[in-house]
């Protein structure tokens, strides 16, 4: 399998681990990465049962994957208190602006859902959960997995996306640079500029108010709680 042709000119390579079969593509495709992670998790986790803390994570992480379901995206993986997501942009397939819309609503979506989970936790006496997102835009490096599974991706975009999470406000959104340069005249959305104390920034995006609540197409995406939205 090393060293066969992959559509693109590219080659793929082929290492063993942990006993999963991976093929890195020699060539990176670009994709709209988004981090979605649940603010202060440890210390909620430590006052709940084995049982409260398995349905805290399955409602939580449920929501979200239907998020980005709903809007065509991809759920990577499952990082525990956090989803890795993306929505990939490659050139073959034509995708255009339509990508960068879809990763926008679905980060909206997300913001969305808020009140909708703080009602389930609320029925289930769980404490509200609390969470930051946050999205690049760039190439990545595939791994395709021969388990079965989802495909994971690599690289400086998922790195960077990971660490701007921090600077997202709570139940908000933060995108790095180039994602903005790709979405700022897509309309329907505002931007605030943010930085940090070591030169790393993005910005912060919300909804305009004029605009309505987002909804996924798909139709078990339940319709985003208004209260829980981000205008700006």
């Amino acid at each position: 399998m090393s060293g066969s042709r992959v559509a693109g000119g590219g080659r793929k390579s082929a290492v063993l681990q942990e006993h999963v079969f991976l093929d890195f593509l020699d060539h990176s495709q670009n994709h709209c990465v988004g981090v979605v992670d649940i603010v202060d998790s440890t210390r909620i986790t430590s006052e709940l049962s084995e049982s409260q803390t398995g349905e805290f994570y399955s409602i939580f992480l449920g929501i979200m994957d239907a998020c980005v379901r709903g809007f065509g995206g991809t759920t990577v993986k499952n990082m525990g208190d956090a989803l890795l997501f993306s929505f990939p942009d490659p050139p073959y397939q034509g995708a255009g602006g339509a990508v960068f819309k879809n990763a926008m609503e679905c980060c909206m979506a997300m913001i969305g859902a808020y009140g909708q989970m703080r009602a389930i936790f609320r029925e289930k006496s769980l404490r509200p959960v609390r969470y930051r997102i946050s999205a690049a835009y760039g190439p990545v490096r595939v791994a395709k997995l021969s388990a079965g599974t989802t495909d994971d991706i690599f690289g400086y975009t998922v790195n960077r996306c990971a660490k701007l999470n921090r600077l997202a406000p709570e139940n908000g959104v933060v995108i790095d640079e180039q994602l903005y340069e790709n979405v700022r005249a897509l309309g329907g959305y505002r931007f605030r500029k943010i930085g940090s104390k070591h030169g790393f920034g993005g910005y912060v995006a919300c909804r305009e108010r004029q605009h309505a609540v987002s909804r996924a197409p798909a139709r078990n995406l339940a319709r985003a709680d208004r209260a829980g939205a981000t205008f700006c």
